[in-house]
């Protein structure tokens, strides 16, 4: 898959830096332009081609919502992150009315803002290898494609980040799903343990499973992967 293409919209410099100083450090992301209001980016999208656009709210000449609203009537094949210091709900609603891939809220961390270009980056690849029609498992899993679906500042009772981010390792490096036991052996965690993980990643809405048909009369094996 090419690199994708990111414009970056926002009109503080020490923001849109830490933007750039992020998006490069994710694999697969290179910087296609940068614009401090949304006049000058719709005038780059003409040129650049973006695949992407991260885009802030409040801007002088144009601001991020009307920007929206134009790329959206003009038709163009882009897709928009937001990355704003607006938490009204009206403007919420309306960003993702209009098709925003996803919405982050400044002050912002990397693990956040990488977490949405790795799931944009998955969205991408998906829709670019199917060869035929997509089956429900599928179009759910594109439906949730934007969502930040796990936290690990407000975990429940007994889940620690630590040991929550290495059954995330585990599970994003294996190219097969994994079922309890391997989770178990792969991390080191007791099978309850490892349990109790993949259960609140499931609960959350970042993994999905499947049941295989045990080898030998018995239940079915629960297998995880991320969506």
């Amino acid at each position: 898959m090419d690199e994708i293409k990111v414009l970056i919209v926002e009109d503080d410099p020490m923001v849109m830096e830490i933007h750039r100083n992020y998006i490069i450090s994710v694999d697969g992301f290179s910087i296609a332009g940068t614009a401090s209001n949304g006049r000058e980016a719709l005038d780059i999208i003409r040129t650049a081609d973006p695949d992407l656009v991260i885009l802030d709210i409040f801007m002088p000449k144009l601001d991020g919502v009307s920007t929206l609203h134009k790329i959206r009537r003009q038709n163009n094949d882009i897709d928009v992150i937001v990355v704003t210091a607006s938490r009204e709900p009206e403007t919420v609603e309306d960003i993702m009315r209009f098709g925003a891939f996803d919405y982050i809220i400044k002050p912002f961390s990397f693990e956040r803002i990488s977490s949405a270009l790795e799931s944009y980056r998955r969205y991408k690849v998906r829709m670019r290898v199917r060869k035929k029609d997509l089956s429900q498992e599928d179009v759910d899993g594109l439906i949730n494609r934007s969502r930040y679906r796990y936290s690990v500042s407000n975990l429940p009772k007994g889940l620690n980040r630590e040991s929550l981010e290495k059954v995330i390792s585990v599970m994003k490096n294996s190219k097969e799903s994994l079922s309890t036991d391997e989770v178990a052996s792969l991390t080191g965690f007791s099978r309850v343990t490892a349990w109790r993980y993949l259960e609140y990643l499931l609960s959350t809405g970042a993994v999905k499973v499947k049941h295989i048909p045990h080898s030998s009369a018995g239940r079915p094996v629960k297998k995880y992967s991320f969506i």
